[in-house]
């Protein structure tokens, strides 16, 4: 009944839509009335929503979008962004162009890393052109020109000149816009919503911590700042603060602020663009701290450990259905800067700084109250700064950082996996493991660990920090690594973050190091990773060759493990750097047909095996060839001429086929049979009736108007070969009479 009655609802409203649509077509886009923007909007909207992460904790199913989105949410964001149109044009005192208008289009069109989505989007303004350009190009022009304060114009702004992007291939990086994105930083969070990622919060140049962020949507493209205004105010700007996702908020709490703990946070809706007030149905919030755990069970929040100048073991849980705070028992030890996961029934505590004395796991149960210690794998340093840690969904991963015995940071290149189910440990291969590093991040696929920047501290003393761009992925199965491509990837950095969105890892923000110092950075990049498990390529060995000829040869090699395609590569000379792809699309099989050379050459060929699922290639040996010589002299002729069967196509005209295909110009022998030898022979130059200019290969004959033909005459014609190392061998004798009554014998 559920399905029927949705379904009604949803032809209700594209018919709706579908009426605008047609309204268009007799209306200027000066007569798009308030509510046909709206019912636009709504189509955007309902887009992004349904691509909105409902967490699968929790226990209420996601509620549907009319009772999230109200109508009078979407008219306030038509007037925002028409109330900015209207002062962005009085600004440039004049209205804002079509070309504009499409230029925007064609920007996000060009530079989505989500075409998917964007897509979506279109279709669901029924593709037209009006309703686009009005409702989903106009507010992102305004929203960025705005945040420009100047009288340029709009293109000055715009992405038009952004790189074609690699949408959808595996082991690919893309620029992520940096047209009205957030002030640079860097110890910021970011969540992914399953629409947009939102950035808050972190360090900029000076020492006081932001309270700003924006939405990035890939689809898109575009950024859109988060409020920070007055009536509408963010949190206090914090460091050491906690952040989770809802399926619906973001939630904010505690952390420190220029010396002050905090024991407050807000809550912020993506969809009505909102700050709020929460936990105001009873009970007491923890005390105030920072770098402490926040994870989402579904139904509540825990807020657990962390520091107030003295490392905590305390915390309490927030619900969200009853706006209200509960008390929990303690743990075990304290622990500040961990990490906290929930496998679905149990929270599990990881790492910090405060453990070193009792080096433990600590797993509690909500709905027990029970805290159960694990004790920690003595082969792994217990307490480890700027590390990665992340939650594949069973397991635990953590790599890098250093230890907490104190400067210089070195960082590392070891990690340990963390079996919650059995309490069993696995070292991480350092075999092709990134190199040693902290201040990384690294996020989790489904299938493998990306990880990616990072700094280290060298040459100590006195020292000096370098910045990483590199990066790898591990798959926790086979314990392996494997590199990623860094062409076109951001710039080194770290301190910055990074979200998976089930197809890219976005990383944004962080710090560079450079003349001796910290810069913060705003631009981020794309990384789209394989969505199959990966394994090592195999070596691609180097080519055979058979049935060369003098314009063609086979090309064959070994077929290589792991390897679903191969691009062949040929040079036309003697340099392998000088080799290019011969093959349009990759190849399945293992030979390739090559034609078109030229005789008597040398070449180069390359074999690249392919992976193209998870973005791999393996490049093997360049390996010369030298075709075949065609004519003359006869020992290294490979061939023989073939014979050539000519018929008079008009009374004054002679054709024959395309020869041997070394030819490159023909020779034509007129005269009487008893010369034939001789003709054979080409002893008799003066009988001679053609000879070719071109030089090119392949080329059929014609010879015409024959003035030495005599009517009624009876001739022999032979045609021969010829090529730049001599002529070859001649055809058979073709007779050919002339059928009027005349006198005369050619040639003498």
């Amino acid at each position: 009944m559920k399905g029927k009655i949705l379904l009604v609802k949803t032809a209700i409203w594209v018919a709706s839509l579908m009426m605008v649509c047609v309204s268009l077509h007799s209306f200027g886009r000066e007569k798009l009335s308030l509510d046909e923007r709206v019912k636009a909007q709504e189509a955007i909207e309902r887009v992004y929503y349904s691509h909105r992460i409902w967490p699968k904790e929790n226990s209420d199913a996601k509620p549907p979008f009319e009772k999230v989105v109200t109508r009078a949410i979407l008219e306030e964001k038509v007037r925002a962004y028409l109330s900015c149109s209207r002062s962005v044009e009085l600004e440039r005192k004049h209205a804002l162009t079509k070309k504009e208008l499409s230029d925007e289009l064609q920007r996000m069109k060009s530079t989505s890393s989500n075409k998917a989505v964007l897509d979506e989007i279109f279709s669901a303004l029924g593709n037209n052109e009006i309703l686009l350009e009005e409702c989903l190009a106009r507010p992102a022009i305004v929203q960025r020109f705005g945040l420009k304060s100047s009288k340029k114009s709009i293109s000055a702004w715009d992405d038009n000149n952004a790189p074609k992007l690699l949408s959808g291939t595996p082991n690919t990086w893309s620029p992520t816009s940096q047209i009205s994105c957030p002030e640079a930083r860097h110890d910021h969070m970011a969540i992914w919503t399953g629409a947009e990622m939102i950035i808050w919060g972190g360090i900029p140049a000076g020492l006081s911590p932001l309270k700003s962020g924006g939405k990035y949507y890939p689809s898109t493209n575009t950024w859109v700042p988060t409020p920070d205004e007055t009536g509408n105010s963010a949190p206090s700007g914090r460091t050491g603060f906690s952040a989770v996702w809802t399926g619906s908020k973001l939630i904010i709490w505690g952390g420190e602020s220029e010396g002050t703990y905090l024991d407050n946070g807000k809550q912020y809706d993506p969809v009505t663009d909102l700050w709020s007030d929460y936990g105001m149905g009873g009970g007491s919030p923890p005390s105030a701290r920072k770098d402490h755990s926040a994870i989402w069970t579904g139904e509540t929040m825990i807020i657990w450990g962390g520091t107030n100048g003295t490392c905590l073991a305390n915390g309490n849980i927030y619900t969200a259905s009853t706006d209200s705070w509960s008390s929990m028992p303690d743990g075990p030890y304290p622990h500040s800067g961990h990490k906290g996961f929930w496998t679905g029934t149990q929270m599990i505590i990881w790492g910090g700084i405060c453990n070193i004395e009792y080096p433990s796991v600590l797993k509690f149960d909500p709905g027990t109250g029970i805290w159960t210690i694990v004790p920690w794998y003595l082969e792994y340093p217990a307490c480890s700064i700027g590390s990665s840690v992340i939650w594949t969904g069973n397991k635990i991963i953590e790599w890098g950082g250093t230890g907490c015995g104190g400067f210089p940071n070195y960082g590392s290149n070891r990690g340990i996996i963390y079996d919650p189910q059995d309490d069993t440990w696995v070292a991480t291969s350092t075999d092709n493991a990134p190199s040693s590093r902290l201040g990384h991040t690294a996020v989790w696929t489904g299938l493998e660990m990306v990880l990616w920047g990072g700094a280290r501290f060298i040459n100590y003393p006195p020292g000096e920090w370098v910045c990483y761009n590199d990066g790898a992925r591990f798959n926790p199965d086979t314990n392996s690594w494997m590199p990623i491509s860094n062409v076109g990837c951001p710039e080194e950095r770290a301190g910055h973050t990074a979200v998976w969105t089930d197809t890219e890892m976005i990383v944004w923000g962080g710090q560079d190091y450079n003349d001796e110092m910290f810069t913060n950075l705003n631009s981020g990049g794309r990384y789209t990773a394989p969505l199959v498990p990966c394994h090592s390529l195999g070596i691609a060995g180097a080519p055979t060759f058979s049935s060369i000829d003098c314009t063609s040869l086979t090309v064959t090699w070994d077929p290589v493990t792991e390897a679903n395609g191969y691009d062949l590569y040929r040079a036309e000379v003697d340099d392998c750097t000088a080799v290019f792809k011969v093959n349009a699309v990759p190849l399945t099989g293992t030979s390739f047909d090559d034609t078109g050379l030229i005789y008597g050459s040398l070449y180069l060929y390359q074999i690249v095996a392919l992976n193209t699922l998870c973005g791999l290639s393996s490049y093997g040996p360049c390996t010369s060839v030298v075709t075949a010589i065609c004519g003359p002299p006869p020992e290294v002729a490979t061939g023989e001429w073939q014979e050539i069967a000519m018929i008079w196509s008009d009374a004054t005209s002679l054709t024959w086929p395309v020869s041997y295909s070394c030819s490159s110009g023909y020779k034509v022998f007129m005269g009487t049979q008893a010369q034939l030898p001789n003709l054979i022979n080409s002893e008799i130059d003066s009988c001679v009736r053609f000879e070719s200019a071109s030089e090119s290969e392949n080329v059929a004959g014609n010879l015409t108007e024959d003035p030495s033909s005599v009517e009624g005459r009876l001739y022999w014609y032979l045609v021969g070969g010829f090529n730049p190392y001599g002529a070859g061998s001649m055809g058979n004798a073709t007779e050919l009479p002339r059928e009027l009554n005349s006198s005369g014998i050619p040639c003498f």
